[in-house]
């Protein structure tokens, strides 16, 4: 009977505990790109993130498939550049693809 009801008790805890888990929703950033991209590497051989229109839309690509749009998380704060050997640090201007 002590069984039973010690049973009853963990079970209860258990089931508890997963109804109030709740799988945090990862977005992306550049602190977190490549956690993102990798939660969708779990049935692909390769994951593939393309902006285009000056990063404005984005698009997640698995197996060469697209599988979501995101909203571009880039801002106008974020400069690019590209790395010469003879010049060094070249900033690379924007281009619309």
């Amino acid at each position: 009977m002590i069984v039973i009801v010690i049973i009853g008790v963990v079970y209860t805890l258990v089931i508890s505990k997963l109804q109030n888990y709740k799988q945090e929703s990862v977005t992306p950033s550049f602190e977190r790109l490549k956690e993102y991209l990798m939660s969708y590497m779990q049935n692909a051989q390769s994951v593939t993130l393309l902006c285009l229109d000056d990063c404005s839309e984005c698009s997640i690509y698995q197996d060469k498939k697209r599988v979501k749009e995101i909203k571009s998380f880039f801002n106008s704060s974020v400069e690019t550049y590209r790395y010469d050997f003879l010049q060094g640090a070249i900033e690379k201007k924007s281009e619309l693809f």
